[in-house]
Formats: structure tokens, C-alpha cells, sequence
């Protein structure tokens, strides 16, 4: 869920995307694709997504393209994409 409570975002890891789904009406607001470069589109399988504490930015998991894609909340839009040297899953971010 957004910090906000108003969205609440699924991975879709077989889909390869993200659904961005409005509570309160239970409609898919936004599917949001991802494309990390070097990596084969079959690996790209969301599984994890975590919020920064001031809620502006996404991390989402991208599985076995050994990547993870920050997307800004407020556009649903990848910003950018960061290796992370393994199969990411589960994510935690802190406070700093």
C-alpha cells in the first residue's frame, strides 16, 4: 500500500509489471512494464516492492534480472534501474 492508503501496488511477477489499483474503487489505475538494460526480458519478474519513508519513490524487486527499478510514486514512471549483484526478492529500507 502507498503511504497515502489510497493504492495499493501488486506485483505481478509472471506479467512482468506492477498494478497500480485504487482501493476504494478496486480498478487497475496503472500497469507499469519495466526494462532493465542488459537484462532478458524473462527475467524481469517484480516480486517485492517497498516504499522510501517519505513515500515518493517505489523499489521494486525484479527477480532474476538481478535489478531492482525505483519509480516515482506521484508520476508511476521508472526512474532508473540499479544492479544488484543477485536474485533480489525481499527489500527493506531504512529510516536514512
Amino acid at each position: 500500500f502507498t503511504p497515502d492508503g489510497r493504492h495499493v501496488w501488486i506485483a505481478a511477477e509472471i506479467g512482468q509489471t506492477v498494478h497500480v489499483v485504487d482501493v476504494a474503487s478496486r480498478a487497475i489505475v496503472e500497469t507499469i512494464p519495466f526494462a532493465p538494460p542488459g537484462a532478458m526480458a524473462y527475467k524481469v519478474l517484480p516480486c517485492g516492492i517497498r516504499f522510501t519513508p517519505d513515500g515518493k519513490t517505489a523499489v521494486i524487486a525484479l527477480g532474476r534480472a538481478d535489478s531492482i527499478a525505483l519509480v516515482d510514486v506521484a508520476s508511476r514512471k521508472v526512474t532508473g534501474y540499479g544492479k544488484t549483484g543477485g536474485r533480489p526478492w525481499h527489500l527493506a529500507i531504512t529510516a536514512d
